[in-house]
């Protein structure tokens, strides 16, 4: 968990330093390339942030269900592989545009994602950020689904209790 912690917190903070280098960047240096690289910056560290919330997720999902078999599940070798799989994916999709994929940004002058990416690859980078968003709500959906039912296991088994003791009394 932790380890998938940290990398939410670093993605973050790259996305912050990003987002701050492209509200203050001079105008002299802004281009094409320029733009395509701070939003592959920003879109790549985006996706990634959004991945790894999914992992943590997922991380919670098996401890919680399988918690004695977890260890077997996420080790920590493991864990690294799937925050380095985060990372390709979010910079092979966030660089796109820099790679040529991409439509016209004036000549830097007009820096959006929705202005430099062509329709397929905004599609793309949209369902590729919704999947861990679903994966997350279902996974917590399952976990709120297993608490509920084990606060109702647990008031049933004082009640019970409570009430065997209570007649026990009368006796």
């Amino acid at each position: 968990t932790y380890l998938f912690l940290g990398n939410v917190a670093a993605a973050d903070l790259l996305t912050g330093f990003a987002v701050i280098y492209g509200q203050y960047a001079p105008r002299e240096i802004r281009g094409e390339d320029n733009c395509a690289i701070l939003i592959g910056l920003i879109v790549s560290t985006t996706l990634v942030s959004v991945y790894s919330v999914g992992l943590i997720a997922v991380d919670r999902y098996l401890y919680i269900m399988y918690g004695l078999q977890y260890q077997r599940y996420i080790t920590p070798g493991r864990a690294r592989l799937l925050i380095v799989g985060t990372w390709l994916l979010g910079l092979v999709v966030g660089f796109l545009p820099a790679f040529g994929w991409r439509g016209d940004t004036e000549g830097g002058r007009i820096c959006w994602f929705i202005r430099l990416a062509p329709p397929p690859l905004v599609i793309l980078t949209t369902v590729l950020g919704i999947i861990p968003v679903l994966v997350v709500i279902v996974l917590y959906s399952i976990i709120l689904h297993k608490a509920i039912r084990r606060v109702a296991q647990l008031k049933k088994a004082t009640r019970e209790q409570q009430g065997a003791s209570l007649a026990g009394n009368l006796r």
